[in-house]
């Protein structure tokens, strides 16, 4: 009975675990919805039709580069695509290098640098050849997931003691080139508080009026004895290798992301607030509050003269004026909205609330159109939730994934 029983159940599992292959959609002759007249071209990320999740894509030269992760195995596909067609250029097995991806950045040296758990590696984006790796784990005491980031030639990472609530973190510093860490900043747990380093966030940089380098990051610890976590916002002078300066306690979840630098000011944000601070003096500029609901996201870009901000619930997305970060306007409601980009006007991203691909008139910030994959049709499976853009401003196209294909669309003029 015992074994009829195993067998019966190693029997429904098999069936349970089996990947239903998404049908191969065929263009219609006809255009049945907007992406369908936009769409360029699309081609799909897993000859057995795995489905993925979320990712990073990047545009360079003439290729589209896409980092995914799959549900099924926890695994990471990275590979590169002509960007006229689709067709894929160089690949990595999943796996190959890092297991489930945790940050990508494309560098100005226009090479690609990615990290997982306690691993990083630099890829040539045009053949996907691996110039480096580098283990963390390998090293004495180290763990957790490191954050990555880049300025001016240098990568950036923030590593942790090999503890759940670790007593000292570092930010980590080399060239490009070779992965010859330098510490730049270490964090250690103060016992009277009993704060926890947990993160270090991606750094922005900026040059000073006197030529001195500067970068800006974030510092997330937790206190088990006060339950409570808190933000600390930092700048180092890494032409003096001195402290420019430090907010301690600046807020509770600060942003995941990279905070933009614009004219001599950084912009950050945590679930509850915007603040304009002086990168040279520490000083801060201006605070917005009072957001109507949810909670503010990790994603802000500024284009000119605004900022604009997503939420992580259903209150849709901000437009803050930078000079005083007086509230421009709100587009509607969409639900965990991801990245934004930029392009000719108007601000793109994907939306996990809905599913979509959205459009939104930056100057009104009403939204111009809102649309599930065309592969929707097919299979509902097919979304845009979670997925990565990039646009490239060159052939006027956008990239991104609907779990189961790469997908160009050529965008508006």
């Amino acid at each position: 009975m015992i074994k009829i029983t195993f067998y019966s159940l190693l029997f429904v599992c098999m069936i349970g675990c089996y990947k239903d292959a998404i049908p191969t959609p065929t263009l219609p002759t006809e255009k049945l919805t907007f992406l369908d007249s936009i769409q360029v071209w699309q081609q799909i990320i897993q000859p057995d039709s795995s489905s993925c999740g979320g990712g990073f894509v990047f545009s360079i030269g003439d290729k589209a580069i896409f980092v995914i992760d799959f549900y099924t195995d926890i695994s990471t596909l990275v590979h590169g695509r002509n960007a006229d067609t689709g067709q894929k250029s160089w690949g990595l097995p999943p796996n190959s290098i890092i297991q489930s991806v945790s940050h990508a950045v494309l560098t100005d040296a226009q090479k690609l640098f990615v990290n997982s758990w306690g691993k990083t590696a630099i890829i040539d984006p045009y053949t996907g050849n691996i110039a480096w790796e580098y283990n963390v784990k390998e090293n004495p005491n180290t763990g957790g997931n490191p954050r990555i980031g880049y300025f001016r030639n240098k990568l950036f990472q923030g590593i942790f003691s090999a503890e759940s609530f670790p007593s000292v973190g570092h930010l980590l510093c080399t060239d490009d080139g070779s992965p010859q860490w330098d510490t730049l900043f270490t964090v250690r747990k103060i016992e009277n508080n009993d704060f926890s380093p947990m993160f270090i966030e991606p750094v922005s940089g900026m040059i000073l009026p006197n030529s001195d380098t500067v970068i800006v990051f974030s510092i997330g610890s937790w206190s088990l004895a006060q339950n409570r976590g808190k933000g600390d916002l930092i700048a180092l002078n890494l032409t003096r290798d001195t402290l420019q300066w430090r907010i301690d306690d600046f807020d509770v979840d600060l942003s995941s992301e990279v905070l933009p630098i614009v004219n001599g000011k950084v912009y950050a944000n945590s679930n509850a607030k915007v603040a304009c601070v002086d990168v040279a003096t520490g000083n801060v500029v201006w605070e917005a509050k009072d957001f109507s609901l949810g909670k503010l996201g990790s994603n802000m870009i500024a284009v000119g003269n605004r900022l604009y901000i997503n939420t992580s619930e259903w209150d849709g997305l901000y437009c803050l004026d930078a000079n005083t970060g007086a509230k421009l306007g709100k587009s509607s409601n969409y639900g965990n909205v991801g990245e934004l980009k930029h392009y000719n006007g108007r601000i793109y991203f994907t939306s996990a609330g809905d599913g979509k691909l959205h459009c939104v008139n930056a100057t009104t910030m009403r939204e111009e159109w809102a649309h599930l994959p065309s592969n929707n049709r097919i299979d509902s499976r097919s979304s845009f939730a979670f997925a990565g853009i990039a646009i490239d401003t060159v052939r006027g196209y956008l990239y991104t994934s609907d779990h189961f294909f790469a997908l160009c669309f050529k965008l508006p003029e």
